[in-house]
């Protein structure tokens, strides 16, 4: 009898530690999803950020652990390396508690305090000043020579104002995101 209510104490015992741990990761895995979502919620720029890493690095590990062939056909993840990559997955930007907002809260690449595409908008306004006092330079020369021909000079220089406006519209264009 002594015997039998000895392993049934430590069977309970058993039991309540399981429990215990099953309780634990409970609480660990929502502390890590409420701190991702703290984390998302910091910018609207970013919201949802870690929940499409942790799904995409899931779906990327499943494939993997089904391929067959190829240079990842000797890679199987186990039950517990797929756990501990998910919790990394949720957890790949906790850093950014102590990111200052600013840097964070962006709607553009070139953002920081202020939008630094404004830098590179005045750096073509000056390209474009420079080419603009180059072809009035080579007016200048012509004026000096009657017999020059400015329309070739006129078609290239207009085609270098179209190109640099163009450049410039693809870096704003691009700078979204």
């Amino acid at each position: 009898v002594d015997l039998c209510a000895a392993l049934a104490s430590q069977a309970a015992i058993a039991l309540e530690n399981v429990k215990l741990i099953a309780d634990l990761k409970e609480l660990f895995e929502a502390l890590i999803k409420v701190i991702a979502t703290a984390i998302d919620e910091k910018s609207p720029y970013t919201a949802g950020h870690i929940t499409r890493v942790t799904d995409l690095t899931m779906m990327i590990a499943r494939t993997i652990n089904e391929t067959g062939e190829g240079p990842f056909s000797a890679v199987n993840f186990s039950r517990d390396e797929l756990e501990e990559l998910r919790i990394a997955a949720w957890m790949h930007d906790v850093g950014k508690i102590t990111t200052p907002e600013h840097v964070i809260d962006k709607s553009h690449k070139l953002q920081t305090v202020f939008d630094r595409i404004e830098l590179v908008s005045t750096r073509f306004q000056l390209i474009r000043q420079v080419a603009e006092n180059e072809f009035l330079q080579l007016r200048l020369d012509a004026a000096e020579n009657p017999g020059a021909n400015l329309k070739k000079a006129e078609v290239r220089h207009r085609d270098r104002l179209a190109q640099i406006d163009e450049d410039l519209a693809f870096l704003v264009s691009i700078n979204t995101g």
